[in-house]
């Protein structure tokens, strides 16, 4: 361990950061405090260093720097409004410096070999974290304080980042000369998909994970298959994974929970996932029609304060209350208001506008992207830890100015 550390910081400046972030996206899913420091870290070199500043400064043209500063200065301006407690809004501000890591990754990964590097390098682990989890549900027993099965940060993003994995396999396999595939390595990748499948199919119960396999399967499918049959060959593909979920028990189970909460959650007298969340959307669509200053919402880390307003005097799982609506686009909304969820969907767009990464990294960070939109409609997967800032850190790599086209 001594001599890792040693020959860490006898790295230049640039290696070192590159290497800190491979070092990030792995430790987010799993282990958050030296997530964070490793985080300060990589803030703290990109500060000290003139090569890294440098940098930074030659990329602040790129679309997807520009809107990821202009949205974090939308939040930063929500402090000197907001209602809610300056602590608790620090707070939540704080949280959003995961946006400054993609000026500091676009700006270092401008190498494919390094960009080959971070995707194998979060792949291998990912790998090897399925292979403990199955190993975790087959013979039950339990990793640090999580269940049987579970081994990452929660079964939602366990199901979410195996997905992705799945995706970068099918996306290796597809780009073998990017991939410098061997017959052995593309056999491992073969393999490797077949068990992440199974694990988010039989193993993992997160809906999330589901929703982004969906997602990234179809997603492939459409970068991938040019012709008129690849709408027949997703209506196939879609049927298929209908008839997997509905075959396997933990799927099946979760996804037929969901709809029956959906179902009944008006009647319910127990806070459900998915009821709980029927209930937020409406308090919160309601809240939206009575801001006070609908262009600039109530302010950065003031949902919480907002939706109380909202549910006093209510009863029941209306008079609940909530920190977070479960959805990424209703909370831009009730703090930052309509400019700030204009500013928001103009972040999103700046990921397809970026194009200085060529196939099969655009292809890998543009379907991740689409998945995270997608879940976010149930959750606040831009905000949260692990999920926001691996799609920060995702597609600041992979989409950093890139000069190499590789065919398939």
């Amino acid at each position: 361990m001594q001599n890792i550390i040693n020959r860490l910081f006898k790295l230049d400046s640039l290696t070192f950061v590159r290497v800190l972030i491979i070092l990030e996206i792995i430790l987010i899913s799993f282990f958050t405090a030296p997530a964070e420091i490793i985080e300060v870290l990589i803030f703290f070199s990109a500060l000290i260093s003139p090569q890294l500043r440098s940098r930074i400064i030659s990329q602040i043209k790129q679309p997807l720097v520009i809107m990821s500063l202009l949205l974090y200065g939308v939040i930063t301006i929500g402090l000197f409004y907001t209602i809610a407690d300056m602590s608790q809004s620090i707070s939540i501000w704080g949280s959003w410096r995961k946006l400054l890591l993609i000026p500091i990754a676009i700006s270092v990964y401008d190498d494919s070999i390094w960009k080959k590097r971070f995707i194998f390098s979060f792949l291998c682990f990912i790998i090897f974290a399925s292979l403990l989890s199955f190993l975790s549900s087959i013979f039950a027993f339990n990793i640090y304080k999580y269940d049987a099965g579970i081994v990452l940060h929660n079964h939602a993003t366990q199901g979410m980042l195996f997905s992705v994995s799945i995706y970068i396999c099918l996306v290796m396999l597809r780009y073998p000369k990017y991939s410098n595939l061997s017959r052995l390595s593309s056999i491992l990748l073969k393999l490797s998909t077949a068990i992440l499948f199974y694990n988010v199919v039989y193993i993992t119960p997160g809906r999330s994970g589901y929703a982004a396999l969906y997602i990234l399967i179809t997603l492939f499918i459409l970068f991938n298959i040019v012709n008129k049959w690849r709408y027949v060959i997703i209506c196939i593909t879609t049927l298929a994974l209908a008839g997997i979920f509905i075959l396997s028990p933990v799927a099946k189970n979760r996804i037929q929970m969901g709809i029956d909460e959906i179902k009944t959650y008006e009647n319910s007298p127990y806070i459900t996932s998915m009821g709980i969340r029927m209930v937020m959307w409406k308090q919160t669509i309601d809240l939206l029609q009575n801001l006070e200053y609908p262009l600039l919402g109530y302010g950065t880390g003031a949902f919480q304060n907002a939706y109380q307003k909202q549910i006093e005097g209510k009863n029941g799982l209306e008079g609940e209350p909530s920190t977070d609506p479960h959805n990424q686009y209703l909370r831009i909304a009730v703090e930052h208001g309509f400019i700030g969820l204009l500013i928001f969907f103009a972040f999103i767009a700046a990921f397809f506008l970026q194009k200085g990464s060529k196939e099969p990294t655009r292809i890998l960070a543009i379907g991740v992207l689409t998945a995270w939109c997608a879940t976010s409609l149930f959750s606040t997967h831009f905000s949260t830890f692990t999920e926001g800032r691996f799609i920060m850190i995702w597609c600041g790599v992979l989409l950093a100015i890139d000069g190499e086209v590789y065919g398939s």
